[in-house]
């Protein structure tokens, strides 16, 4: 992400803000189809878990998914929650449900603790690592219990 990008995001005051910043970067032309903060607070801020962490939204929210994409987050997280998360996501899924996880590098993140963490959370799956020159880049997850 550039800098400067990154810099207007992080100075956003909402969601709607990030969003409208986010296009003004893409190019010409290209224009968010939602255009009042009022709509765009309908569809995508649920204000019961503003500012919650995902922990407790999952403890909190009793529903099941069928599919959860779990796409560069856990990487972000300090090592210690990770098996927990990992084991709060896999209760949020249907019987049949499917997961797909997604982390990449970061300084105190270690592939071996995810892979741990994934394999004692679910029974079968496939993990995938993916190399750039000879250097880890990422690893993805799919469970396959389908």
């Amino acid at each position: 992400m550039h800098i400067a990008l990154y810099e207007k995001i992080k100075s956003a005051n909402s969601l709607f803000e990030i969003y409208n910043r986010v296009f003004e970067n893409i190019g010409k032309g290209c224009k968010p189809l939602i255009k009042e903060k009022g709509d765009f607070d309908k569809i995508f801020v649920d204000k019961s878990f503003f500012n919650t962490s995902i922990d407790t939204f999952l403890k909190e929210k009793k529903e099941q998914y069928d599919f959860i994409n779990v796409m560069n987050l856990l990487h972000l997280l300090p090592p210690p929650s990770i098996e927990n998360l990992i084991g709060r996501i896999r209760e949020s899924l249907n019987e049949n449900g499917i997961i797909f996880i997604r982390v990449e590098p970061r300084l105190f993140f270690s592939p071996n603790l995810f892979k741990s963490a994934v394999d004692k959370n679910f029974s079968s799956g496939e993990h995938i690592d993916y190399y750039k020159n000879n250097i880890w880049s990422h690893s993805t997850f799919l469970n396959v219990n389908i």
